[in-house]
């Protein structure tokens, strides 16, 4: 994978050229989560910020972390080095992500960040 494997230079033109008006989308088709996944997990931080701004703009976090495909993605983003803020984000919908078996495997992966009883059901 270029992101995993490719010099900054490719890897930022990667991660341009995935930061379209269909992000969202992207996360969500079948085969597209895998090219954010690998951004989340190998590009630069600055360019997971900024992915990351953009995608909060186009849908809500914890819509994509109940969704069969979105999840993966929202789990390599906690997984990345700014998987705390990815949790913040993620910490005020603990209940409608524990009602889902993806949101649930989300949460999981979030208690890295927070404390047990913040992720209780608010």
């Amino acid at each position: 994978c270029l992101l995993e494997h490719g010099l900054p230079q490719h890897k930022a033109l990667a991660t341009r050229g995935l930061m379209g008006p269909e992000l969202a989308a992207l996360v969500r088709h079948r085969y597209g989560r895998f090219a954010v996944e690998a951004l989340f997990l190998h590009a630069r931080k600055q360019d997971q910020v900024e992915v990351l701004e953009q995608l909060m703009g186009e849908a809500d976090l914890s819509e994509l972390a109940v969704h069969d495909c979105g999840h993966t993605v929202v789990k390599a983003a906690l997984q990345s080095c700014i998987g705390a803020r990815v949790a913040r984000e993620l910490a005020s919908s603990t209940a409608r992500l524990s009602e889902s078996k993806f949101g649930q495997r989300v949460l999981s992966e979030a208690q890295r960040f927070l404390a047990p009883h913040r992720l209780s059901r608010a």
